[in-house]
């Protein structure tokens, strides 16, 4: 028997038409179910193939999305927070899969009654022409990370506080993070693969351009998520919490924006300094990657504002239920 402290961990996994990655991602589970008891909570976006029928036929509960033009990633996370009963959630998107390398530090996680601290591990990007490229998240000086994905482990407590928006159609990690470090929550790193994302690959040219112009953009409507979420963040009053906990983009938009200025009034030397200081802020706390991504904010940012539904909240069509949940640990 297990003791009685063993955590029951909720697998929420999301996603829509996701019905060749489902049995993959399932089989990855194995060794978390062998460890801990379990449960999975399968939140479909409307698909239009068999993923509710496969996802029945693997997980604890099935949840259907009502089709709406404002589905999204969070929002199917909202909606699983509801369903789950265990003491820690772990989030998936359905092209991943769980890495068998951190069963031993989350052991000693859970062992360490760490109530108020989430986790992730490494995460491991496979493209579709083969390269794979690993994504550490960077630490703060509080040994929290700065930043996490959509794959995470959260503690029930702090999602009952502090749940997933479901308005924002990306970048609800960053506006949830912020929400959970104001009220005291800390995500911690793993060293060990955690989480491994199958993805599309994307050259350099049409990355560079998606993350500019929402025409046939390769981010589709996640293009438009930034703009939801400072707009909810100003209209909410949270837009000064944001900027403390997320200060990258605003010192570079800042330093963007002043610069014009500095050069007429100071020269074009001062105005260099401080956006080669604004970069060096960005790359020093995060990567030197994001430079590029943050400054496409801005535009993501402007187009995105009209985006916001404010009022709007995902519906079910239908929950499926089994009986006698599977996939438990003995």
């Amino acid at each position: 028997m297990l003791a009685v402290q063993t955590p029951l961990i909720s697998i929420v996994i999301i996603g829509r038409n996701e019905a060749r990655n489902l049995p993959r991602l399932h089989a990855s589970l194995a060794p978390l179910e062998a460890r801990w008891p379990c449960e999975t909570v399968f939140v479909d976006s409307a698909s239009n193939d068999n993923s509710v029928d496969i996802g029945r036929s693997l997980f604890d509960t099935v949840a259907v999305l009502s089709p709406s033009p404002h589905l999204n990633a969070s929002a199917g996370r909202h909606v699983g927070v509801s369903l789950v009963r265990g003491e820690w959630v772990l989030f998936l998107d359905g092209d991943m899969e769980v890495m068998p390398g951190c069963s031993d530090a989350l052991s000693a996680h859970f062992s360490g009654n760490e109530s108020t601290k989430g986790v992730v591990g490494i995460y491991v990007n496979r493209f579709s022409d083969g390269s794979t490229r690993r994504w550490s998240p960077a630490i703060d000086r509080h040994g929290c990370v700065v930043h996490f994905g959509g794959a995470v482990l959260l503690p029930i407590e702090a999602l009952r506080a502090q749940n997933w928006d479901p308005r924002f159609y990306s970048n609800e990690e960053i506006e949830l993070y912020a929400r959970l470090r104001q009220s005291g929550y800390c995500v911690r790193r793993l060293d060990c693969d955690f989480i491994a994302h199958w993805t599309a690959s994307v050259s350099v040219r049409r990355r560079l351009i998606g993350n500019f112009s929402p025409r046939n953009s390769f981010l589709g409507k996640k293009f438009y998520g930034v703009g939801q979420v400072l707009r909810a963040c100003v209209v909410e009053g949270r837009l000064l919490n944001l900027m403390r906990w997320f200060p990258e983009p605003f010192v570079l938009w800042g330093a963007i924006l002043l610069s014009p200025l500095l050069a007429l009034a100071l020269g074009w030397l001062v105005a260099a300094a401080l956006l080669v200081g604004a970069c060096g802020f960005v790359i020093r706390r995060r990567s030197w990657r994001l430079v590029i991504v943050y400054i496409a904010f801005l535009p993501q940012a402007l187009l995105g504002w009209g985006r916001f539904a404010r009022d709007w909240t995902p519906t079910t069509a239908a929950i499926y239920r089994r009986k006698v949940p599977a996939h438990r640990a003995d």
